[in-house]
């Protein structure tokens, strides 16, 4: 209706005038928008580099070294003859985890035997601990399921039960909405509607001001 259009004519002739609600309603929005969409611009955390200490030095340390430096979470920035040398590099800050290879790996493995392979990470930083402790478990698994295949196959086990340890159900999966898994769309969305609902609450309430402010009060 024509009132209605008159009070929004009237709004905006407050807001364009006020300097403070103008900043609010027209441009803090977009600023902040691009600095948090800034901080979110890598979208995943990639290649967080470890350092690996091999006290096995066999085949199957070294495919377990080559998936971590593969793995698309991680990457292998050194290799170190001992734990001293890691943990340097690690309270250095050149390095966010720890892999320890123990010595036997490969005969535990071959043997049947349980294993341990010791991983130190930095618990302070939420999301590259868990992103890096979530790789580090699925190359060891990957490994020795792999080992345990090749013994299955040389104890006279045919292809299909190896394949069966290694793989025994296939799971295809697909993210809906967010395929990547990245932090920018999965938590941009509720912080713009959070910063708008911000925005709009403090230019009202400047704008309320500002009517109040340049109101006439009659003189008796």
């Amino acid at each position: 209706t024509h009132q209605s259009m008159c009070v929004i004519g009237d709004e905006f002739k407050v807001v364009f005038a006020d300097g403070g609600a103008l900043l609010l309603l027209g441009f803090a929005t977009m600023i902040y928008t691009i600095i948090y969409s800034t901080a979110y611009g890598a979208e995943v955390v990639r290649d967080i580099p470890i350092v690996v200490v091999d006290d096995d030095k066999s085949p199957t340390s070294r495919a377990l070294i080559s998936g971590l430096d593969d793995g698309p979470d991680t990457w292998v920035a050194y290799e170190v003859a001992n734990m001293k040398e890691a943990q340097e590099l690690f309270f250095r800050g050149e390095v966010f985890g720890i892999v320890n290879i123990p010595d036997g790996l490969e005969a535990d493995l071959l043997a049947n035997r349980a294993t341990d392979v010791a991983l130190i990470l930095d618990g302070s930083h939420l999301l590259l601990y868990s992103h890096v402790l979530e790789q580090a478990v699925s190359d060891v698994l990957t490994t020795g399921a792999m080992v345990e295949a090749g013994r299955v196959v040389a104890g006279g086990g045919s292809g299909i039960e190896a394949a069966g340890i290694v793989s025994p159900v296939s799971m295809n999966v697909e993210m809906l909405f967010n395929p990547y898994l990245g932090y920018g769309a999965f938590v941009m969305t509720s912080i713009l509607i959070v910063i708008i609902q911000q925005s709009m609450l403090i230019g009202i309430a400047m704008a309320a001001l500002y009517k109040s402010r340049k109101r006439v009060v009659p003189a008796y």
